[in-house]
């Protein structure tokens, strides 16, 4: 089985005030799911570790047609999409309840020996996984992202790392770094805008009472505004992550029980 399906109904938990999902909550439902799938393919965590080894998320590519709202129903297909070396490609796509793609994603992996913590080549043995699939994305021109300039910084939070912040791995939870480039968005964005492509690039790890601080910079282009974001840690002078995201005027649509509140 080179494909692994599920079906997820979205709880009010995983809205914004509008009982629109939000990003970081499809971050989330990807995690998972590339968890479960790789479990059934036999190379996971549980897999791996034996071998003292590790999978590392370091890039997501997400673009976004429409936000799912509370109740309504998803369903997401994920699958290997490539190998390039050190690096292994996973694919989602999420339709709604009339089968219409909704969202579409190509995530970036690294194998890590975690007797060393060096990146591994991606072993023969994982490159069949991929056959005949193609990455949403062209990861043979991956598009380049860039930290803020100072002077360009229209925005800037500071944030300390809580034990509810942690994974597993007594790391922060990858979907937590998102929450944190989402707070630091002008409010104009959440309230009659969408985020329709966002890209994230995770350079290093953070721990628990570390302190992080989020800022974004702004520009626009002929199609989109575009935010850049930046997260360091500690006052240390590189960046523990990296994104952009590119933001569309676009009709909101609003959960009607929201509406009824309102």
């Amino acid at each position: 089985m080179k494909e692994y399906i599920k079906t997820y109904q979205v709880k009010g938990y995983e809205t914004n005030r509008y009982g629109q999902t939000t990003i970081e909550s499809i971050c989330n439902y990807l995690q998972e799911m590339a968890m479960l799938h790789a479990d059934v393919l036999e190379f996971g965590i549980g897999f791996i570790i034996k071998e003292s080894m590790t999978w590392v998320l370091t890039r997501v590519e997400l673009h976004i047609n429409d936000y799912p709202i509370i109740g309504e129903y998803i369903t997401i297909k994920t699958y290997p999409s490539a190998t390039d070396r050190y690096y292994a490609y996973r694919d989602f796509i999420i339709y709604n309840a009339k089968e219409e793609i909704i969202a579409q994603s190509t995530t970036t992996w690294m194998m890590i020996n975690l007797k060393n913590m060096a990146p591994t080549l991606i072993s023969e043995k994982f490159k069949h996984f991929s056959k005949d699939k193609e990455p949403f994305i062209d990861i043979n021109n991956i598009e380049k992202l860039k930290s803020p300039d100072k002077e360009q910084i229209i925005n800037k939070i500071d944030f300390h790392v809580r034990r509810s912040d942690l994974d597993i791995n007594q790391h922060v939870n990858n979907t937590k770094f998102v929450s944190w480039i989402n707070e630091v968005f002008p409010e104009n964005v959440y309230t009659d805008k969408m985020i329709n492509k966002f890209i994230i690039e995770f350079r290093k790890e953070c721990n628990y009472k570390d302190t992080v601080s989020s800022s974004v910079s702004f520009e626009k282009n002929i199609d989109a505004e575009i935010y850049n974001h930046v997260i360091y840690k500690n006052d240390e002078s590189k960046h523990v992550c990296i994104a952009k995201s590119y933001v569309i005027e676009k009709p909101m649509r609003v959960s009607a029980y929201v509406m009824e509140k309102e």
